[in-house]
């Protein structure tokens, strides 16, 4: 959800610094396993305390977070984008504008305002 507001990017980039972190430090304790030292390249780093940004993401409101969350005015927005897309790609494609009109209303819009919560 990112793409939608600012917090939820940080968060994502917390938790991808977080997932990095503890794969590395996975790395570097398989290192003394002889059968691993034989297939890889040691890194010649040291571990990383990952407990700071582990205890940011368990304090984190974002941690169970849902479309509901993020702003309205950015679902809207998100909705008329889709909205503009859907029948851009659908007058691309050759299909009718009365076709395009019953898709939209009868079939997409539903879905996509349910997606969004709005």
């Amino acid at each position: 959800m990112g793409f939608f507001d600012e917090r939820f990017r940080q968060y994502d980039y917390e938790r991808g610094r977080l997932n990095a972190m503890l794969t590395i430090n996975g790395i570097l304790d398989k290192q003394r396993d002889e059968a691993v030292i034989q297939k890889q390249l040691p890194l010649n780093i040291e571990k990383r305390d990952h407990h700071s940004i582990q205890q940011f993401l368990d304090s984190s409101h974002l941690n169970h977070a849902s479309m509901a969350d993020v702003q309205y005015e950015n679902r809207q927005l998100a909705y008329k984008r889709v909205k503009a897309r859907f029948f851009a790609f659908a007058k691309d494609a050759g299909i009718a504008s009365v076709a395009r009109f019953f898709a939209w209303n009868f079939i997409v819009r539903k879905t996509v305002k349910k997606v969004l919560v709005l």
